[in-house]
């Protein structure tokens, strides 16, 4: 097995989707840093991926950047993605976690906002039903002041 894999990555068509994989198995096991340095090597072979596979890549670097407390740099990633046209749910989650960061840096006002947009621009989603609850408790409570 670790034979074919070392010919796979010997060849360059092949290379770029064995790293993606990495890439996603390293997230899904919680190793954000290693995750974010593995997304480094896939997209240092400039791969000529199609919008859905730049979503994807792009939201995973925004999750691993928010749970390694580097919010200012999943905004960026953020505010790129949501120059996409993608499916509704996936732009969604890009509006949803634009919101979250806003909320994690204490500008509830704004996350607010944003939440509102979400639900507007994508009611359908389940991204609206969760946002429409977390709205509900926001407005509730006494941090909206912000």
């Amino acid at each position: 097995m670790i034979g074919r894999v070392d010919r796979e990555l010997g060849n360059s068509r092949a290379r770029e989707p064995l790293l993606f994989l990495g890439v996603t198995l390293l997230y899904e096991q919680g190793r954000m840093a290693d995750c974010l340095l593995a997304m480094d090597r896939v997209e240092s072979l400039d791969p000529q991926w199609d919008k859905s596979k730049q979503l994807a890549a792009g939201l995973i670097r925004a999750v691993a950047l928010i749970k390694l407390g580097r919010l200012e740099d999943a905004e960026s990633v953020l505010s790129e993605l949501s120059t996409f046209n993608g499916e509704n749910e996936v732009m969604a989650q890009v509006t949803f976690l634009r919101g979250w960061i806003l909320l994690n840096q204490n500008k509830t006002r704004l996350a607010l906002d944003r939440f509102r947009g979400l639900v507007e621009t994508y009611p359908s989603t389940s991204y609206a039903d969760k946002t429409r609850e977390m709205i509900h408790r926001l407005e509730r409570s006494s941090v909206v002041g912000q």
